[in-house]
């Protein structure tokens, strides 16, 4: 008995209790990376295709889910129209403007802008609001309406795809 509260000491322990603390560490960062790396999901609420501008720009109101616990940052995003990318703008652009009046008086005002990229997203957040994305002058609204639309996302946590139905989107023309 004495022999083994030889081998066991003090530091025999700490060395073994650190080593087992560290791989358990190394484990659940792991697992956590593996299970929040990529949750991503965009909700699509609406569309305007604005063929009376030159280069056809298009407005959608999405919103992007971040359905894990680390932060995530969209850098770009693109529009593909048939199988032809176009990138959303990192430009402001400026959606409406909107007054109210009293008596003939403005009594209050007030302009939405397009969100710009890149946009981070926190844990468990979303962002979400107008996005605008230019396309070609060649392209008509019933070509746009009758197209294969995917949004492409771009993160630091790699790419995914979305279709967009925009029979099932609010349609402002």
């Amino acid at each position: 008995m004495n022999e083994l509260f030889e081998v066991v000491t003090n530091d025999f322990v700490r060395t073994y209790a650190a080593l087992a603390g560290f791989v358990i560490s190394v484990i659940n960062s792991i697992y956590l990376i593996s299970v929040n790396s990529f949750k991503l999901s965009l909700i699509q609420k609406s569309f305007a295709f604005c063929d009376n501008h030159k280069g056809h720009p298009v407005y959608f109101e999405l919103t992007i889910e971040n359905k894990s616990r680390i932060p995530m940052s969209v850098s770009r995003m693109f529009l593909i129209i048939n199988n032809q990318k176009y990138e959303f703008q990192w430009e402001t652009e400026r959606i409406g403007h909107f007054e109210f009046k009293t008596n003939g008086k403005v009594t209050e005002q007030y302009s939405t802008y397009s969100l710009t990229l890149p946009q981070n997203v926190s844990g468990m957040g979303a962002v979400g609001g107008f996005f605008f994305v230019p396309t070609d002058d060649s392209i008509s609204r019933t070509d746009f309406l009758n197209s294969q639309l995917w949004i492409e996302i771009h993160s630091n946590r790699g790419r995914k795809k979305f279709k967009v139905d925009l029979a099932k989107l609010s349609d402002h023309p």
